[in-house]
């Protein structure tokens, strides 16, 4: 049997004084749940000839040469599945991962910002929680999420409800998500 490739697009991370390299990373955790569950994991890395990254969830207003999309494109290609990181920001090249994976229904499952990409990748966006109702910075915080019947993820998980944690920073507003 084949073990499905799960692609994990980067995070580009600061550059701290003293380091000698720039530095893109995965979640271990993801990687590990990957392996551990059959698959093999794979980081999806931008090709853009910058190391000026993005610095925030707000968005990232940088245009991707066609180029730089194919690049993004034949990564995806390679992929089962893909799995959108969390962070504190996002980039151009997560939102073109996603709306490709999208338009090729290749799997995609995002977590916090990736999942902010995922709806910058339908059209919507998000916007900044002044609430800080999910700043829940605590490995056993959980709260129930509500899983469709009839989707992927359901077939998956196997549950209509399921326990997450809960720090996020940005919120999608109900009203630009459901259609």
């Amino acid at each position: 049997m084949k073990k499905p490739v799960i692609g994990i697009p980067s995070k580009i991370q600061n550059r701290q004084e003293g380091d000698l390299w720039h530095r893109q990373e995965i979640a271990d955790e993801l990687r590990y749940l990957i392996v551990r569950h059959g698959g093999i994991a794979i980081m999806l890395m931008p090709s853009e000839e910058t190391m000026d990254f993005n610095e925030s969830d707000l968005g990232d207003d940088k245009i991707l040469t066609a180029e730089q999309i194919e690049d993004l494109h034949a990564q995806v290609d390679l992929c089962d599945g893909i799995l959108l990181q969390g962070g504190d920001y996002s980039n151009a090249y997560e939102v073109e991962i996603a709306g490709y994976a999208l338009e090729k229904d290749i799997p995609l499952m995002g977590f916090c910002a990736g999942f902010n990409n995922i709806l910058r990748a339908l059209g919507s966006n998000i916007r900044e929680d002044l609430t800080k109702s999910h700043s829940h910075y605590n490995m056993v915080y959980r709260h129930p999420i509500r899983i469709e019947k009839g989707t992927r993820l359901y077939d998956l998980i196997g549950a209509e409800e399921y326990n997450v944690n809960s720090l996020h920073t940005m919120v999608a507003e109900k009203e630009r998500v459901e259609p």
